[in-house]
């Protein structure tokens, strides 16, 4: 039986495909810039696995990688240019992007957690919500 934070995904034409467990049903959306350009809007909700319980099922020959930073590689399909999973092996943490997830959410009730890279938010946009915001990447 799968567990109940198991999910799937995949791009916006199906070229590259993924299954994930979560690590738990909260939503951390960043507002760093690099976000904000790459989703042409004010952030992008990520939800988080381990990446021991993360797996490519389809599509390794379609991802392509943007280097966004010396630390940060940001994968993307070829084919739709759709933002993949961020597998971030120096925290132990893959962020997928939450639009991307297609089954699994349905039991789930996600709330956002948090919100990262508030000093880079922009002006235009106004947090609506309590979550707890953090002008950086959150030290845990």
């Amino acid at each position: 039986m799968p567990s109940p934070l198991s999910v799937s995904g995949s791009c916006r034409c199906g070229a590259v495909q993924f299954q994930a467990q979560l690590v738990h049903e909260k939503v951390v959306n960043c507002h760093c810039r690099t976000c904000q350009k790459i989703s042409g809007s004010a952030f992008i909700a990520y939800m988080i696995a381990d990446p021991q319980h993360y797996h490519l099922v389809a599509g390794t020959e379609a991802r392509q990688h943007y280097q966004s930073s010396s630390d940060v590689q940001r994968p993307f399909c070829g084919t739709c240019s759709s933002s993949l999973p961020i597998v971030d092996t120096g925290i132990q943490q893959v962020f997928i992007p939450a639009s991307l997830i297609d089954q699994g959410l349905e039991a789930l009730s996600p709330q956002v957690a948090l919100h990262m890279f508030m000093a880079e938010n922009p002006r235009w946009h106004e947090v609506g919500d309590t979550a707890a915001q953090f002008a950086q990447f959150p030290k845990t």
